[in-house]
């Protein structure tokens, strides 16, 4: 049974280390495309500067949250690692 569940909380991390990237790249395409929002000839206008600098702040927001789901993730490993110890200890106690 307990295999099972760290096997179970394996998994969940795999799943959220892939929502992850995904995200990772989509926040990459969004702040690729702001400076396609940029019309030509306005490259160094208040306008363009104005559309360029509220794409860098959506980056770094979006670049927080990929942090928020990194930390997640080390949570959870970590968890699981802890899990792991006490399993060996229970054994290590249980076999003698």
């Amino acid at each position: 049974m307990y295999v099972e569940n760290i096997i179970l909380d394996i998994e969940n991390v795999i799943y959220d280390a892939k929502m992850a990237s995904v995200r990772a790249f989509e926040n990459r395409r969004e702040a690729d495309r702001t400076f396609g929002y940029v019309r030509e000839g306005e490259e160094y206008t208040q306008h363009g500067y104005d559309t360029v600098a509220t794409g860098l702040v959506d980056a770094s927001h979006s670049l927080d949250r990929a942090n928020d789901d990194f930390l997640k993730i080390e949570l959870m490993l970590l968890k699981i690692i802890e899990n792991i110890k006490m399993e060996a200890l229970s054994a290590k106690v249980q076999s003698k």
